[in-house]
């Protein structure tokens, strides 16, 4: 976690470059990369980014203090964040397209609870997704997605459950393909790239950038990276 690592005056290699141009896109970002990368880390950083800002609060200096982002960002605005691990809030949640829908249905509803929208009772996710989307100011959600891919592979040898969960977040992708208007930054994270598949109905306004070399070192360290840091 970016700001654990902050807190505990451990070594953060400097990433907060790319995690500035990112930011500058209008269109949701897709990066994958393998394990252990530190892609729930860039997450957290995005987190802590649009929740406080690079000024202090609570009494302390921001995470951010001598940080490459410091003195670029400008962006002074509060936003709703919409954070979805699959990988720790599916686990065990995903031997059925239905226990999936459900799952994410839960996790959709504590947002609204955390940010004060009204609750739609339904069963169906674009329902209650667009539900809230209409009751949220316009550039007013982050949302930011890891490990998008895991409820997908770990069902790869059962298709009928793979295809259900597959179903279930194009209805998603849907959703934020067609308003737009409502978010201000996406970022999507994870392992395999089915960015181009007819899950991603929203893939041909998704900006993938996993093989874009501008953002070749946006995770894990490079040679001179671990000198620089942690040479002693």
């Amino acid at each position: 976690d970016f700001a654990e690592i902050r807190r505990s005056n451990c070594i953060y290699v400097d990433k907060t470059k790319y995690v500035y141009d990112l930011t500058q896109s209008r269109a949701p970002v897709f990066i994958s990369r393998p394990r252990r990368f530190g892609k729930s880390t860039l997450i957290s950083t995005f987190e802590e980014l649009f929740t406080h800002g690079v000024k202090p609060y609570d009494g302390h200096d921001s995470y951010f203090k001598n940080l490459y982002i410091e003195d670029k960002w400008v962006d002074d605005g509060q936003y709703l964040i919409m954070k979805l691990d699959f990988s720790s809030l599916f686990v065990g949640s995903c031997s059925s397209g239905e226990k999936f829908l459900n799952k994410f249905l839960e996790v959709l509803k504590k947002f609204c609870l955390k940010f004060n929208v009204p609750i739609e009772e339904t069963g169906d996710l674009a329902t209650l997704f667009n539900h809230i989307l209409q009751n949220i100011p316009n550039r007013s959600l982050v949302i930011l997605v890891d490990e998008y891919d895991y409820p997908l592979t770990r069902n790869i040898c059962h298709p009928d459950v793979f295809e259900d969960i597959a179903e279930v977040l194009r209805a998603f992708y849907q959703c934020i393909k067609s308003n737009s208007g409502k978010y201000r930054f996406i970022f999507i994270t994870g392992i395999t790239r089915y960015k181009d598949s007819s899950i991603f109905t929203a893939g041909n306004t998704i900006s993938d950038e996993s093989q874009n070399p501008d953002f070749g070192e946006i995770v894990g360290y490079t040679r001179d990276e671990i000198k620089n840091n942690f040479g002693e």
